[in-house]
């Protein structure tokens, strides 16, 4: 987790530190942003302590003044949350087992939510602002670069394989679906469990021990 945690950072301030010769602050409607002069649509936010929200010239000149706004709108959500912060306190939280992967799982899922939050923060429940929020995510989707961005950066749309879900929450079309009980076993294992070894080592009441995992294992 260490060593996953340093790549993030130093990528982070390296991709900072190639914005800064290129970005101008602005004014876009009532946000505070960074204009990066560059030829890829793009827009995120990027930082941890102080972070900012950039867009590409050309994204700028490819979305209309209210798909702008919107998607502007987005990414004050993940800075105001500090978004790219929590994600760097997953990146640094350790495996519980030897080989087992859990904290993807997690990532995954809270990552999912954030972008339902900020879709729902720019979006304010308004059915016209919904329409236009969907239809600004298909089309950053469709141009935006390909380009692998760094790890604590927040963009507007980071994955397209949830893109139908998001585009379809603002509309109602579709309730999105609860995660099946298997899905919490991640959790369990990487905050339950070292907690539970915690307990144990301290109080060393195995009986009340045994009763927790018995628990955990029905929910499971």
């Amino acid at each position: 987790p260490l060593t996953r945690s340093a790549v993030a950072l130093r990528d982070s301030r390296q991709f900072l530190k190639r914005l800064q010769n290129k970005a101008q602050r602005v004014r876009i409607g009532s946000i505070d942003a960074w204009l990066v002069n560059g030829p890829e649509p793009y827009i995120a936010v990027a930082g941890l302590l102080c972070p900012r929200v950039l867009v590409s010239e050309s994204l700028a000149q490819t979305l209309t003044e209210e798909e702008l706004q919107i998607a502007l709108l987005h990414e004050t959500a993940h800075q105001r949350s500090r978004d790219n912060l929590k994600r760097l306190c997953l990146l640094l939280l350790p495996d519980p087992l030897p080989f087992v992967s859990s904290t993807a799982a997690l990532e995954k899922a809270w990552t999912r939510l954030v972008e339902w939050a900020a879709d729902d923060y720019a979006a304010e429940g308004d059915s016209e602002r919904s329409v236009l929020l969907a239809r600004t995510l298909v089309r950053f989707a469709r141009c935006q670069s390909r380009t692998a961005s760094c790890a604590l950066t927040t963009s507007l749309v980071d994955n397209t394989c949830d893109l139908a879900v998001r585009v379809e929450r603002p509309l109602g079309t579709q309730r999105p679906k609860l995660e099946s009980r298997t899905s919490i076993l991640p959790v369990v294992l990487c905050v339950v469990l070292p907690v539970t070894f915690a307990i144990t080592a301290h109080f060393a009441d195995l009986p009340q021990i045994h009763q927790l995992l018995e628990f955990l294992s029905r929910c499971t």
